[in-house]
């Protein structure tokens, strides 16, 4: 027979004397959003700018795979920024004195 005490779960066991307590479960805390936010935007962008106006159905997990590191290595080196002043990141960091 499972009773609750105040939050707590208790089995009763045979003999009647003995009582087993759980532990209440542990909350597992969401990260916040702005922990996130990038990736977030990034895969949002990822699955609207390349996967959803696709068919994939013909391609290969390895065609998968070329399709997507070139999409990463266009969104990392070459895209243009508003935010950047028009620049692609790579530009951006040039201009900053930064070289990779």
């Amino acid at each position: 027979m499972v009773r609750r005490l105040g939050g707590y779960a208790a089995f009763d066991s045979s003999p009647p004397a003995i009582m087993f307590v759980a532990e209440p479960a542990k909350m597992i805390v969401a990260p916040h959003s702005p922990d996130n936010a990038a990736c977030e935007g990034f895969f949002g962008r990822l699955k609207t700018e390349l996967f959803y106006p696709r068919n994939w159905q013909d391609i290969t997990i390895d065609q998968f795979i070329q399709i997507v590191d070139s999409y990463i290595r266009w969104y990392n080196e070459k895209r243009i920024k508003i935010s950047l002043g028009s620049l692609s990141p790579i530009e951006y960091r040039a201009s900053l004195g930064f070289t990779t």
